[in-house]
């Protein structure tokens, strides 16, 4: 029984990250708002502080004509998860040492200008 309680409080104690002790980690929240062709992703920076990431305070999508504010161009796309979905939120850290070395289409697609080297966060590490 005692063995069983320590489980429920371990779980408990896993479960009560929040989404600020996950910032406060170090972790950005972002929502993926264009699932480009051939990995050409654009995330946007929904909570932590746009002053410590370059992104695009604004940038239009020339297909649609939509504006985004504060977004950025996924620049790696070897690494970047092909299960998230346009809207889906993650946290994420910035990583510009990531090495990329996987096998891409060329097609392209309108990104902005700035791109990040990111690395998905796993709440609560």
């Amino acid at each position: 029984m005692l063995k069983f309680l320590g489980w429920v409080v371990l779980l408990i104690a896993v479960s009560g990250c929040d989404k600020q002790e996950t910032i406060a980690n170090g972790c950005f929240k972002g929502r993926l708002v264009i699932k480009g062709i051939c990995k050409n992703d654009v995330v946007q920076l929904v909570e932590g502080k746009s002053d410590a990431l370059l992104v695009e305070s604004s940038w239009t999508y020339p297909t649609t004509g939509t504006v985004y504010r504060n977004v950025f161009a996924v620049d790696s796309k070897c690494t970047f998860p092909d299960s998230l979905k346009e809207g889906d939120e993650f946290y994420f850290t910035i990583d510009p040492g990531q090495m990329e070395d996987c096998a891409l289409c060329k097609a392209l697609s309108p990104v902005p200008d700035t791109k990040l080297k990111i690395k998905i966060c796993v709440p609560g590490t």
